[in-house]
């Protein structure tokens, strides 16, 4: 358990924190609604880096910020917000310093719709604070034993990407299409063995030939990538293609079964420490099958 002490004697019957929040007024329809929320509180922590012995006392100071913002009309919407803030830290042992907030987050959301389709676009930036230089393994018991002080001896930063886009046309009609694309990137302002910057790329394409209200026929594309910047190089490629039947008959429940054909290739730097590296490629291909089961449940909230 972390032990923390309280700043001061006083603060001891309140807590160390003062908000202070902007709120909107009262929105004109179809008009931006912006908010803002600031945070404040200072803390002394008696061993702020779980280091055996300690090294003494820590003192830091928090401000966050939160921004926001939503437009919407019938037909579109946009929304952005931002969550970060700055710490002012007196590590036991160290030189003063700032620190961003951890995790830091960003976004932005994008949809608009038409008589016919309509479009969605999601746009994601994280950045945190991981403090274990090692992971544990998959027989490790993290609850087993004391505390692996060992663990916790490096603080790395880890920046996250993510963006989606999805895509619906001629949703009016008996033949309509859909076309998502996603991706992530992850990556380290220091580099170990167990934190490795990867890219992961994922692209579908669907189309859906109306028979009647209730049953479809559909033709469903995917495509994975992945590529890590690991001592091996591994890159993977994963791609398949599927036709079947969609069950829906009604908005609650949907049913979707297909069959179809699936290849999967992974390359690696086998020695690549060695004199003589070698690029290894494993392939694998065969029939492959879908089912997913969609029910929408009514919100109890």
């Amino acid at each position: 358990m972390r032990p923390l002490l309280a700043a001061a004697l006083a603060l001891a019957a309140a807590p160390v924190a003062a908000q202070q929040q902007i709120l909107p007024q009262a929105q004109i329809p179809g008009s931006p609604l912006i908010t803002a929320r600031i945070s404040q509180g200072a803390t002394l922590d008696t061993n702020f880096g779980l280091e055996d012995p300690r090294q003494g006392n820590s003192y830091f100071a928090d401000t966050g910020l939160q921004l926001g913002l939503l437009s919407e009309t019938e037909l579109q919407t946009l929304s952005i917000g931002l969550d970060t803030g700055l710490r002012a830290l007196w590590e036991a042992q160290e030189d003063f310093r700032f620190t961003f907030a951890s995790p830091t987050t960003a976004r932005l959301d994008y949809g608009r719709d038409w008589s016919t389709g309509g479009i969605d676009v999601d746009l994601r930036f994280r950045q945190a604070e991981q403090d274990a230089d090692r992971v544990l393994g998959p027989n490790e018991d993290p609850a087993a034993g004391g505390d692996d002080l060992e663990r916790l001896g490096i603080n790395v930063t880890q920046y996250r990407y993510d963006g989606a886009i999805d895509l619906e046309l001629a949703q009016d009609s008996p033949s309509s299409y859909t076309f998502s694309l996603s991706g992530t990137r992850i990556d380290y302002d220091e580099v170990t063995a167990n934190r490795t910057p990867r890219d992961t790329f994922q692209g579908e394409a669907g189309w859906r030939l109306r028979f009647n209200e209730t049953v479809s026929g559909a033709l469903n594309g995917l495509f994975i990538y992945y590529d890590a910047d690991n001592a091996q190089q591994t890159q993977v490629r994963f791609g398949s293609i599927d036709a079947g039947v969609i069950y829906q008959p009604s908005d609650v429940l949907r049913v979707d079964f297909g069959v179809g054909y699936a290849h999967r290739e992974r390359r690696e730097t086998e020695r690549p420490a060695s004199d003589n590296p070698v690029r290894d490629t494993s392939t694998d291909s065969g029939p492959a099958a879908r089912f997913a089961l969609r029910y929408a449940f009514e919100d109890v909230t």
